[in-house]
């Protein structure tokens, strides 16, 4: 019927030469079922076209051309001027039906001139949609697609499955307490967010307000909306109160005269008074008043007026006292009380109760006295299901006194929801709040230490070793069922294998491991597990020793330059001939090997090194060895490794902590260089040398000036002198050790 109404109207505008049938057409005036006509002025006189009471109808005239009055009428009649200009249609009051106008100069083709709720956009065809809902979200749960709603509301609209396309500026599908039901804003306020804005217009054009008006539509400046000023023509001695928005357009009421009073210019209206007789006209100025006047002229009492009543400001034909009454429309002209069959009261009438609300009144032409409320057929509260507090909510209408029944709310027990309703049976645990699902019935969850098969079934949500427990207890070395007083508690396996079906303790049979006191392990020996062996091309020592459950051997190098004992059986520890002794100490002196790349030196043990040899004796040679690199010492009796020849430019001399961090970083032979202690550096002091060279074996430590040398020991109780060793050949000074402040320069000699 839409479609056929359309392509008629098209067809209407196609045939008239220089006409336009301008109309505009609501899809929601044809939901009654009701037919439209061809015929202007159904349900009113001439130039109101329209049927009451939901009808709608077209109005044109004999010519072809849009009946002055015809257009759409929805409860009230509407305006489509006979200049082409049809504002929209007239809902109750006269007012413009939102979403419903079309500028008649528009060359757009009628159908695409259809505005629904702000939007241009034609109906939307859900047939052989490709994202057909398939899914389980609930009417009004949460969803990015249709495809993830329930058949029952296949929309996804707002982020929530709604049972409407729910298209327009002025709807919502998740409002509060109503989400997935397609629900007008409320009247007076903007569009939702994601909608498209209403427009803004200026009050002077009657056009919209920028507001919604409470019906899912933008709304237009009411019926009553002042729009232009008023005048007063001082010549006919009439008035034309100010102009009023209606249905969409300004519209200037009726002359009226002013008769006895006269009209004042400046004011825009008749007079209020009188000062003298030729104030007036007709009547003398008695009392400041030249007499009564008629309906529709300014007064302040009803003893002012012809009619007795004085209404909204003016002379009226009645009392107008109804709540939706008003006595100063524009049309059908000042002084007529008329229904105001759309929106809130007019002041200084009270609003409706509940005004802005779902449930709140509002006039309509169901009465003219009183507001009229919704029912109980205007749902305010969506059925729902809580999981969070286990309830079902009813869903809940108006009273029709303004407010929302209350909902009945019942608990769902230990279901969960299903949808908007509470579950009634399960095929899962999912479906079951706070218990488990057992032959279709949701059970109460039991206690630690009651047998169980899944984590569901228990309080605490931990089935361990058959038992309800309280807390995870998958520890290799747990169990939550270690005895019958413990059952339930996880509790640390003392001793013995793990239980339960744990993993086992790692084993080869030889080395193992059997919980000890630790919850998520197993504890494992270390002691010998086999027979010590030596490589005696090597020099590798083998102890098999037991490590995580295994036997295992690690070959580590004969300690302090020691070989293999001849029997292979171990390493030697102790040497009386350099065939005991590894490649890299290959020389036994005194029991020990000795060799140039580690020290063989006993820390401490300084009491017993021999001091230089006595005087007259010569070098002391056989004492130290030059190392085939021909860059280290080997002391024999200390087991020391000395660097053999020093810096002897000028940068060679530096000061203590210069000197430490220079043997300590230096690279030669390997590195793992320090600055010798005071006991150290005197080792290797001789005095027997003659004193033509420096105090020291001069043929193994070559190339050593004649010059003391710093130690790295500090002074005691001077924090800023340190030892330092004099290998000059003569003078007072020669082979002693003396306090030198740490800001001086000295020679080094690195040691390892």
């Amino acid at each position: 019927m839409r479609k056929f109404l359309l392509l008629a109207l098209a067809a209407v505008m196609a045939f008239g030469t220089g006409c336009q049938l301008l109309a505009n057409i609501e899809e929601k005036t044809l939901i009654d079922g009701s037919s439209a006509t061809g015929t202007g002025g159904a349900g009113g006189g001439t130039g109101r076209g329209g049927a009451s009471g939901g009808d709608a109808s077209v109005g044109v005239d004999a010519s072809g051309n849009a009946d002055a009055r015809g257009g759409v009428d929805v409860g009230g009649g509407a305006d489509s001027r006979g200049d082409g200009d049809a504002r929209g249609a007239e809902t109750g009051d006269g007012r413009l039906a939102p979403d419903a106008s079309m500028d008649g100069s528009s060359d757009r083709s009628v159908a695409d001139q259809v505005e629904t709720g702000g939007q241009s956009d034609a109906p939307r065809d859900d047939v052989g949609r490709p994202d057909a809902p398939t899914g389980t979200v609930p009417t009004g749960g949460e969803c990015t697609a249709d495809k993830d709603c329930v058949t029952a509301a296949p929309h996804c609209v707002d982020g929530v499955c709604c049972t409407s396309t729910c298209e327009g500026s002025c709807v919502q599908c998740n409002q509060p307490n109503l989400k997935g039901t397609c629900t007008s804003i409320a009247a007076d306020q903007p569009a939702p967010s994601g909608r498209a804005p209403c427009p803004t217009e200026a009050q002077s054009t009657c056009g919209r307000t920028g507001k919604c008006d409470g019906g899912g539509s933008c709304a237009y400046w009411p019926k009553g909306t002042v729009c232009a000023p008023g005048s007063c023509d001082p010549v006919t001695n009439t008035e034309k109160g100010e102009a009023q928005c209606n249905a969409g357009a300004c519209v200037t009421p009726a002359a009226i005269s002013c008769a006895p009073r006269k009209c004042d210019a400046a004011m825009r209206a008749c007079a209020a008074g009188c000062g003298n007789d030729t104030d007036c006209v007709g009547a003398p100025c008695v009392g400041g008043s030249c007499g009564k006047v008629g309906d529709g002229i300014a007064c302040a009492a009803d003893a002012q007026c012809i009619s007795g009543y004085c209404a909204d400001g003016v002379c009226c034909d009645a009392a107008c006292t109804g709540a939706c009454e008003y006595c100063k429309f524009a049309d059908p002209g000042f002084g007529k009380c008329t229904a105001v069959a759309q929106g809130q009261p007019f002041a200084p009438r009270s609003p409706c109760v509940g005004a802005t609300t779902t449930c709140g009144g509002a006039c309509s032409a169901a009465s003219r006295m009183t507001c009229t409320f919704p029912t109980a057929t205007t749902v305010c509260i969506t059925e729902s299901c809580s999981d969070a507090t286990g309830t079902q909510t009813s869903a809940a209408g108006c009273n029709g006194a303004g407010s929302c029944a209350t909902p009945t709310t019942s608990s769902c027990g230990l279901y969960a929801c299903n949808g908007t309703v509470c579950g009634a049976s399960c095929a899962a645990d999912a479906q079951c709040r706070g218990g488990f699902c057992n032959t279709g019935v949701c059970r109460t969850t039991k206690p630690d230490g009651r047998t169980c098969a899944a984590d569901a079934e228990c309080t605490n949500g931990f089935c361990a070793d058959g038992v309800c427990c309280n807390a995870r207890c998958d520890g290799q070395c747990q169990s939550c069922n270690l005895s019958p007083t413990l059952a339930g508690t996880c509790s640390t396996v003392p001793s013995g294998p793990p239980t339960g079906g744990r993993a086992p303790c790692t084993t080869d049979g030889v080395c193992g491991g059997a919980c000890g006191g630790l919850p998520n392990a197993c504890t494992y020996g270390t002691g010998v597990c086999g027979s010590v062996t030596c490589n005696t091309t090597t020099n590798m020592r083998s102890v098999p020793t037991c490590s995580g459950g295994h036997c295992v051997t690690t070959p580590t190098l004969c300690p302090n330059g020691y070989a293999c004992n001849p029997s292979g059986t171990d390493c030697s520890t102790t040497c009386t001939g350099d065939v005991q002794c590894q490649a890299q100490a290959p020389a036994c002196v005194r029991g020990k090997c000795f060799g140039c790349n580690q020290s063989t030196a006993t820390p401490g043990n300084w009491a017993n090194w021999p001091m230089p040899n006595t005087p007259g004796r010569g070098p002391n040679t056989e004492r130290h060895t030059l190392c085939p690199d021909n860059q280290t010492v080997r002391d024999n009796v200390t087991g020391l490794v000395w660097q053999a020849s020093v810096d002897t430019s000028a940068t060679g001399r530096m000061t203590w902590q210069t000197a430490k961090t220079y043997c300590a970083g230096l690279t030669l032979a390997g590195g793992g260089w320090r600055l010798p202690s005071r006991i150290e550096l005197v080792s290797i002091l001789d005095i027997t040398q003659p004193s033509s060279v420096p105090q020291i074996d001069y043929v193994n430590f070559q190339n050593t000036p004649d010059e003391p040398f710093w130690t790295s020991s500090p002074v005691a109780g001077a924090a800023t002198t340190a030892w330092s060793v004099y290998f000059q050949s003569t003078g007072p000074q020669a082979g002693r050790v003396i306090s030198t402040d740490i800001t001086g320069v000295l020679r080094v000699r690195c040691v390892r």
